[in-house]
Protein backbone atom coordinates (compact mmCIF):
# COMPACT_ATOMS: atom_id res chain seq x y z
CA UNK A 1 0.00 0.00 0.00
CA UNK A 2 1.44 3.30 -1.33
CA UNK A 3 1.12 5.96 1.83
CA UNK A 4 -1.11 8.50 0.22
CA UNK A 5 -2.73 10.62 2.95
CA UNK A 6 -5.86 8.85 2.29
CA UNK A 7 -4.03 5.41 3.08
CA UNK A 8 -3.09 6.82 6.26
CA UNK A 9 -5.96 7.93 7.40
CA UNK A 10 -7.70 4.61 6.48
CA UNK A 11 -5.27 2.73 8.91
CA UNK A 12 -5.32 4.96 11.49
CA UNK A 13 -8.83 4.45 11.33
CA UNK A 14 -8.15 0.75 11.55
CA UNK A 15 -6.18 1.05 14.42
CA UNK A 16 -9.09 3.11 16.48
CA UNK A 17 -11.80 0.38 15.36
CA UNK A 18 -9.28 -2.28 16.78
CA UNK A 19 -9.18 -0.68 19.98
CA UNK A 20 -12.64 0.42 20.64
CA UNK A 21 -13.56 -3.09 19.80
CA UNK A 22 -15.43 -2.25 16.49
CA UNK A 23 -13.50 -4.06 14.00
CA UNK A 24 -14.77 -6.66 11.71
CA UNK A 25 -12.82 -9.85 10.73
CA UNK A 26 -12.11 -8.56 7.08
CA UNK A 27 -10.58 -5.07 8.71
CA UNK A 28 -8.34 -6.89 11.45
CA UNK A 29 -7.16 -9.10 8.64
CA UNK A 30 -6.44 -6.03 6.67
CA UNK A 31 -4.69 -4.74 9.21
CA UNK A 32 -2.50 -7.78 9.88
CA UNK A 33 -1.83 -7.87 6.44
CA UNK A 34 -0.43 -4.39 6.16
CA UNK A 35 1.47 -5.16 9.02
CA UNK A 36 3.90 -7.40 6.93
CA UNK A 37 4.32 -4.87 4.09
CA UNK A 38 7.53 -3.53 5.64
CA UNK A 39 8.97 -3.27 9.02
CA UNK A 40 7.81 -0.03 9.52
CA UNK A 41 4.70 -1.66 9.65
CA UNK A 42 5.29 -4.69 11.65
CA UNK A 43 7.27 -2.31 14.53
CA UNK A 44 3.87 0.00 14.53
CA UNK A 45 1.90 -3.20 15.10
CA UNK A 46 4.12 -4.24 18.31
CA UNK A 47 4.15 -0.71 19.35
CA UNK A 48 0.37 -0.82 19.74
CA UNK A 49 -0.13 -3.45 21.54
CA UNK A 50 3.20 -2.28 24.05
CA UNK A 51 1.67 -1.45 27.39
CA UNK A 52 4.93 -0.69 28.72
CA UNK A 53 5.48 1.71 25.66
CA UNK A 54 2.60 3.07 25.83
CA UNK A 55 2.66 3.89 29.82
CA UNK A 56 6.36 5.59 28.85
CA UNK A 57 5.01 7.82 26.31
CA UNK A 58 2.53 8.81 29.04
CA UNK A 59 5.09 10.05 31.23
CA UNK A 60 6.89 12.08 28.37
CA UNK A 61 3.49 13.93 27.65
CA UNK A 62 3.07 14.52 31.46
CA UNK A 63 6.87 16.14 31.27
CA UNK A 64 6.68 17.98 28.50
CA UNK A 65 4.52 20.17 26.08
CA UNK A 66 2.63 17.62 24.40
CA UNK A 67 1.71 19.74 21.23
CA UNK A 68 5.02 21.73 21.21
CA UNK A 69 6.57 17.96 20.80
CA UNK A 70 3.79 17.03 18.38
CA UNK A 71 4.14 20.06 16.23
CA UNK A 72 7.94 19.09 15.93
CA UNK A 73 6.78 15.87 14.77
CA UNK A 74 4.31 17.28 12.31
CA UNK A 75 7.07 19.63 10.56
CA UNK A 76 9.89 16.85 10.37
CA UNK A 77 7.22 14.65 8.75
CA UNK A 78 6.33 17.60 6.41
CA UNK A 79 10.11 18.25 5.30
CA UNK A 80 10.58 14.38 5.15
CA UNK A 81 7.76 14.00 2.57
CA UNK A 82 10.07 15.14 -0.04
CA UNK A 83 12.15 12.37 0.52
CA UNK A 84 12.48 8.91 -1.05
CA UNK A 85 11.72 7.82 3.01
CA UNK A 86 8.20 9.50 3.58
CA UNK A 87 6.50 6.80 4.09
CA UNK A 88 8.56 5.65 7.77
CA UNK A 89 8.64 9.29 8.54
CA UNK A 90 4.90 9.33 8.37
CA UNK A 91 4.75 5.97 9.81
CA UNK A 92 6.90 6.99 12.86
CA UNK A 93 4.30 9.84 13.45
CA UNK A 94 1.38 7.84 13.38
CA UNK A 95 3.31 5.66 16.08
CA UNK A 96 3.07 8.90 18.15
CA UNK A 97 -0.39 9.59 17.41
CA UNK A 98 -1.07 5.97 18.50
CA UNK A 99 0.49 6.64 21.76
CA UNK A 100 -1.11 9.96 22.44
CA UNK A 101 -4.23 7.82 21.54
CA UNK A 102 -3.82 5.17 24.38
CA UNK A 103 -2.62 7.55 26.84
CA UNK A 104 -5.37 10.16 26.49
CA UNK A 105 -8.03 6.85 26.16
CA UNK A 106 -6.88 5.37 29.60
CA UNK A 107 -6.97 7.44 33.03
CA UNK A 108 -5.06 4.84 35.24
CA UNK A 109 -2.00 6.36 36.38
CA UNK A 110 1.40 5.85 35.99
CA UNK A 111 2.17 4.54 39.10
CA UNK A 112 -0.82 2.20 38.62
CA UNK A 113 0.51 0.94 34.76
CA UNK A 114 4.23 0.40 36.82
CA UNK A 115 2.28 -2.01 39.06
CA UNK A 116 0.32 -4.04 36.54
CA UNK A 117 3.75 -4.01 34.22
CA UNK A 118 5.37 -5.61 38.16
CA UNK A 119 2.68 -8.29 38.20
CA UNK A 120 1.92 -8.87 34.22
CA UNK A 121 2.15 -12.35 32.93
CA UNK A 122 3.43 -13.29 29.52
CA UNK A 123 2.63 -16.29 27.44
CA UNK A 124 5.41 -19.23 28.05
CA UNK A 125 7.63 -20.65 25.69
CA UNK A 126 6.45 -24.08 23.65
CA UNK A 127 6.74 -26.60 26.61
CA UNK A 128 5.49 -30.02 25.38
CA UNK A 129 6.51 -33.88 26.11
CA UNK A 130 6.41 -37.12 24.59
CA UNK A 131 5.71 -40.01 26.25
CA UNK A 132 5.76 -44.13 24.85
CA UNK A 133 4.43 -46.69 25.88
CA UNK A 134 7.53 -48.64 26.81
CA UNK A 135 7.90 -45.79 29.36
CA UNK A 136 10.30 -43.17 27.07
CA UNK A 137 9.50 -40.00 28.04
CA UNK A 138 11.16 -36.93 25.95
CA UNK A 139 11.04 -33.23 27.16
CA UNK A 140 10.91 -31.38 23.85
CA UNK A 141 12.66 -28.37 23.79
CA UNK A 142 11.10 -24.73 24.46
CA UNK A 143 12.76 -22.97 21.59
CA UNK A 144 11.49 -24.95 18.76
CA UNK A 145 7.67 -25.24 17.37
CA UNK A 146 7.06 -28.21 16.67
CA UNK A 147 8.60 -31.82 15.63
CA UNK A 148 8.58 -34.29 12.24
CA UNK A 149 7.91 -38.17 12.83
CA UNK A 150 9.35 -40.04 10.03
CA UNK A 151 10.25 -43.58 9.05
CA UNK A 152 13.35 -44.00 11.35
CA UNK A 153 13.79 -40.79 13.15
CA UNK A 154 12.29 -37.92 14.75
CA UNK A 155 13.43 -34.36 14.17
CA UNK A 156 12.29 -30.74 15.18
CA UNK A 157 11.05 -28.26 12.60
CA UNK A 158 13.89 -27.12 11.49
CA UNK A 159 16.17 -30.46 10.78
CA UNK A 160 17.56 -31.17 14.01
CA UNK A 161 17.40 -34.78 15.11
CA UNK A 162 15.77 -35.46 18.16
CA UNK A 163 16.17 -39.38 17.89
CA UNK A 164 16.83 -41.94 16.11
CA UNK A 165 13.96 -45.03 15.73
CA UNK A 166 14.57 -48.32 15.97
CA UNK A 167 12.16 -50.57 13.78
CA UNK A 168 10.37 -52.94 15.93
CA UNK A 169 7.51 -55.54 15.38
CA UNK A 170 4.52 -53.69 17.11
CA UNK A 171 4.94 -49.78 16.92
CA UNK A 172 4.74 -47.95 20.18
CA UNK A 173 2.02 -46.05 21.63
CA UNK A 174 2.77 -42.35 21.62
CA UNK A 175 1.21 -38.98 23.48
CA UNK A 176 1.88 -35.88 23.01
CA UNK A 177 1.12 -33.34 25.89
CA UNK A 178 0.70 -29.60 25.47
CA UNK A 179 0.58 -27.76 29.04
CA UNK A 180 -1.24 -24.43 29.79
CA UNK A 181 0.60 -22.01 28.13
CA UNK A 182 1.72 -23.47 25.28
CA UNK A 183 1.22 -24.69 21.72
CA UNK A 184 2.78 -27.38 19.89
CA UNK A 185 3.00 -28.67 16.00
CA UNK A 186 3.60 -32.23 15.28
CA UNK A 187 3.89 -34.03 11.44
CA UNK A 188 2.71 -37.78 11.65
CA UNK A 189 4.53 -39.89 9.67
CA UNK A 190 1.78 -40.02 7.00
CA UNK A 191 2.42 -36.47 6.59
CA UNK A 192 -0.56 -35.49 8.39
CA UNK A 193 0.42 -31.62 9.74
CA UNK A 194 -0.99 -31.02 13.98
CA UNK A 195 -1.38 -28.10 15.55
CA UNK A 196 -2.40 -28.92 19.41
CA UNK A 197 -3.37 -26.44 21.65
CA UNK A 198 -2.75 -25.53 25.45
CA UNK A 199 -3.93 -28.32 28.18
CA UNK A 200 -4.02 -31.02 25.19
CA UNK A 201 -3.13 -34.70 25.08
CA UNK A 202 -2.70 -36.05 21.58
CA UNK A 203 -2.10 -40.11 21.45
CA UNK A 204 -1.21 -41.91 17.97
CA UNK A 205 1.25 -44.50 17.13
CA UNK A 206 4.63 -44.17 16.17
CA UNK A 207 3.96 -45.06 12.33
CA UNK A 208 0.99 -46.10 10.90
CA UNK A 209 2.45 -48.52 8.42
CA UNK A 210 0.99 -52.30 8.46
CA UNK A 211 -2.41 -50.17 9.55
CA UNK A 212 -5.46 -49.87 7.73
CA UNK A 213 -6.65 -47.31 9.36
CA UNK A 214 -5.03 -44.08 10.97
CA UNK A 215 -6.55 -43.64 14.26
CA UNK A 216 -5.47 -40.66 16.79
CA UNK A 217 -7.25 -39.58 19.82
CA UNK A 218 -7.88 -35.76 21.13
CA UNK A 219 -8.49 -34.66 24.62
CA UNK A 220 -8.44 -30.59 24.45
CA UNK A 221 -8.07 -28.88 20.92
CA UNK A 222 -6.26 -29.26 17.66
CA UNK A 223 -5.92 -28.46 13.97
CA UNK A 224 -5.82 -31.06 11.38
CA UNK A 225 -4.54 -30.95 7.94
CA UNK A 226 -4.90 -34.63 7.04
CA UNK A 227 -2.96 -36.03 4.37
CA UNK A 228 -4.94 -37.77 1.41
CA UNK A 229 -4.57 -41.46 1.43
CA UNK A 230 -7.74 -43.13 -0.20
CA UNK A 231 -6.23 -46.88 1.60
CA UNK A 232 -6.01 -45.49 4.85
CA UNK A 233 -9.18 -43.33 6.52
CA UNK A 234 -8.00 -41.39 9.47
CA UNK A 235 -10.13 -41.24 12.45
CA UNK A 236 -9.90 -38.44 15.55
CA UNK A 237 -11.51 -40.10 19.00
CA UNK A 238 -12.66 -37.78 21.38
CA UNK A 239 -14.93 -38.15 24.50
CA UNK A 240 -17.98 -38.19 22.81
CA UNK A 241 -17.32 -38.85 18.95
CA UNK A 242 -15.30 -40.13 16.21
CA UNK A 243 -14.45 -38.25 13.36
CA UNK A 244 -13.90 -39.93 9.81
CA UNK A 245 -11.89 -38.66 6.86
CA UNK A 246 -9.74 -39.29 3.76
CA UNK A 247 -8.02 -35.64 3.29
CA UNK A 248 -9.06 -32.55 4.86
CA UNK A 249 -8.85 -29.64 7.18
CA UNK A 250 -10.57 -29.33 10.39
CA UNK A 251 -10.56 -27.85 13.82
CA UNK A 252 -11.63 -30.57 16.85
CA UNK A 253 -12.37 -28.68 20.47
CA UNK A 254 -12.39 -31.17 23.18
CA UNK A 255 -12.07 -29.69 26.18
CA UNK A 256 -13.22 -31.89 29.73
CA UNK A 257 -13.83 -29.03 31.20
CA UNK A 258 -16.06 -27.14 28.39
CA UNK A 259 -19.65 -28.07 28.11
CA UNK A 260 -19.29 -28.69 24.50
CA UNK A 261 -17.20 -30.35 22.03
CA UNK A 262 -16.92 -28.82 18.21
CA UNK A 263 -16.18 -30.03 15.14
CA UNK A 264 -15.31 -27.22 12.69
CA UNK A 265 -14.84 -28.55 8.85
CA UNK A 266 -12.58 -26.00 6.73
CA UNK A 267 -12.00 -27.61 3.70
CA UNK A 268 -13.12 -31.46 2.41
CA UNK A 269 -15.58 -33.61 4.10
CA UNK A 270 -15.86 -35.40 7.36
CA UNK A 271 -17.72 -38.00 9.32
CA UNK A 272 -19.08 -37.44 12.54
CA UNK A 273 -20.44 -40.55 14.73
CA UNK A 274 -21.65 -40.05 18.20
CA UNK A 275 -20.66 -42.36 20.22
CA UNK A 276 -23.37 -45.87 20.36
CA UNK A 277 -24.40 -45.23 23.93
CA UNK A 278 -25.52 -41.86 22.58
CA UNK A 279 -26.28 -42.48 19.17
CA UNK A 280 -25.59 -44.54 16.03
CA UNK A 281 -26.29 -42.24 13.35
CA UNK A 282 -23.51 -40.82 11.32
CA UNK A 283 -23.40 -37.07 10.72
CA UNK A 284 -21.33 -35.67 7.39
CA UNK A 285 -19.72 -32.18 7.71
CA UNK A 286 -18.89 -29.89 4.83
CA UNK A 287 -16.73 -27.33 4.49
CA UNK A 288 -17.79 -23.97 6.66
CA UNK A 289 -20.17 -26.31 8.81
CA UNK A 290 -19.10 -26.89 13.01
CA UNK A 291 -20.81 -29.80 14.89
CA UNK A 292 -21.41 -28.33 18.28
CA UNK A 293 -22.12 -31.45 20.45
CA UNK A 294 -23.46 -30.18 24.17
CA UNK A 295 -22.13 -33.07 26.71
CA UNK A 296 -25.27 -32.40 29.71
CA UNK A 297 -28.34 -32.40 26.59
CA UNK A 298 -26.28 -35.13 24.46
CA UNK A 299 -27.57 -32.73 22.10
CA UNK A 300 -25.93 -32.20 18.32
CA UNK A 301 -26.32 -28.92 16.74
CA UNK A 302 -24.66 -28.27 13.28
CA UNK A 303 -23.98 -24.81 12.31
CA UNK A 304 -22.86 -22.66 9.62
CA UNK A 305 -19.40 -20.75 10.84
CA UNK A 306 -16.97 -18.88 9.96
CA UNK A 307 -13.89 -20.57 10.22
CA UNK A 308 -11.37 -17.89 10.33
CA UNK A 309 -12.91 -16.97 14.61
CA UNK A 310 -12.45 -20.88 15.22
CA UNK A 311 -8.95 -21.14 13.74
CA UNK A 312 -7.58 -17.67 15.77
CA UNK A 313 -5.71 -19.48 18.12
CA UNK A 314 -3.50 -21.25 15.37
CA UNK A 315 -2.81 -17.78 13.74
CA UNK A 316 -1.89 -16.64 17.04
CA UNK A 317 -4.91 -14.50 18.35
CA UNK A 318 -7.85 -14.47 20.58
CA UNK A 319 -11.24 -13.36 18.69
CA UNK A 320 -13.98 -12.92 20.62
CA UNK A 321 -17.91 -12.65 19.04
CA UNK A 322 -20.27 -11.72 21.67
CA UNK A 323 -19.15 -14.17 23.83
CA UNK A 324 -19.73 -14.56 27.26
CA UNK A 325 -16.90 -13.62 30.04
CA UNK A 326 -16.63 -17.06 31.72
CA UNK A 327 -16.50 -18.72 28.03
CA UNK A 328 -13.75 -16.07 26.98
CA UNK A 329 -11.55 -16.52 30.29
CA UNK A 330 -11.34 -20.39 29.64
CA UNK A 331 -9.14 -19.99 26.89
CA UNK A 332 -7.18 -17.17 28.72
CA UNK A 333 -7.00 -19.93 31.21
CA UNK A 334 -5.24 -21.92 29.39
CA UNK A 335 -3.12 -19.53 27.44
CA UNK A 336 -1.88 -17.84 30.55
CA UNK A 337 -1.72 -20.76 32.94
CA UNK A 338 -3.81 -18.54 35.70
CA UNK A 339 -6.69 -19.17 37.85
CA UNK A 340 -10.01 -16.66 37.67
CA UNK A 341 -11.66 -15.39 40.69
CA UNK A 342 -15.06 -14.02 40.09
CA UNK A 343 -16.36 -10.99 42.17
CA UNK A 344 -19.82 -9.88 41.18
CA UNK A 345 -22.80 -10.48 38.54
CA UNK A 346 -21.41 -11.58 35.77
CA UNK A 347 -24.09 -12.77 34.00
CA UNK A 348 -24.99 -10.37 31.46
CA UNK A 349 -20.86 -10.27 30.76
CA UNK A 350 -20.63 -10.39 26.76
CA UNK A 351 -17.78 -9.29 24.46
CA UNK A 352 -16.31 -8.86 21.60
CA UNK A 353 -12.59 -8.38 20.03
CA UNK A 354 -9.48 -9.07 18.72
CA UNK A 355 -6.05 -9.50 20.50
CA UNK A 356 -2.75 -11.14 19.76
CA UNK A 357 -2.24 -14.29 22.18
CA UNK A 358 1.88 -12.82 22.10
CA UNK A 359 0.69 -10.20 23.87
CA UNK A 360 0.81 -9.60 27.79
CA UNK A 361 -1.99 -11.03 30.14
CA UNK A 362 -2.75 -7.58 31.11
CA UNK A 363 -3.69 -6.37 27.39
CA UNK A 364 -6.01 -9.16 26.82
CA UNK A 365 -7.85 -7.61 30.06
CA UNK A 366 -7.26 -4.24 29.46
CA UNK A 367 -9.18 -5.03 25.88
CA UNK A 368 -11.70 -6.30 27.87
CA UNK A 369 -11.66 -3.34 30.43
CA UNK A 370 -12.46 -0.92 28.01
CA UNK A 371 -16.09 -1.71 28.15
CA UNK A 372 -16.26 -0.71 30.89
CA UNK A 373 -17.98 -3.63 32.42
CA UNK A 374 -15.16 -5.02 34.55
CA UNK A 375 -11.73 -4.07 36.47
CA UNK A 376 -9.40 -6.57 37.10
CA UNK A 377 -6.16 -7.37 39.32
CA UNK A 378 -3.40 -9.50 38.45
CA UNK A 379 -1.40 -11.42 41.44
CA UNK A 380 1.71 -12.70 39.59
CA UNK A 381 2.91 -14.65 42.07
CA UNK A 382 -0.36 -17.24 42.88
CA UNK A 383 -0.74 -16.70 39.20
CA UNK A 384 -4.48 -14.94 39.62
CA UNK A 385 -6.40 -12.84 38.22
CA UNK A 386 -9.71 -11.12 40.06
CA UNK A 387 -12.18 -10.14 37.94
CA UNK A 388 -14.70 -7.66 39.47
CA UNK A 389 -18.30 -6.88 37.69
CA UNK A 390 -18.76 -3.31 37.62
Amino acid sequence: MSLTQQNLNHIIQLFEKLQNLSISKDEYDELKRWSLLSEENKQIWVNFHDEELIANDRIKWELFDSELALSNIKRTAKRRLFYRYAAAAAMLFMVFSFSFYFMTRYSRTATEENVVAVNDILPNDNNAVLRFSDDETIVLDKKQNGIQIAKNSISYQNGNLLKQVAHQKAPRQVSLSVPRGSKYEITLDDGTKIWVNAETELRFPETFRGSKTREVTLSGEAYFEVAHDATKPFRVKMSNELIEVLGTSFNLSNYQSDDFTKATLLTGKIALTLNQSLASSKTILLPGQQALYHKEQQKLDILNVDGKKELAWKNGDFVFENEHILTIMKQVERWYDIEVIYKGDFKQSYFSGIVSRSQSLSAVLEMLATTEKLKFKIDKGRREVILSAN
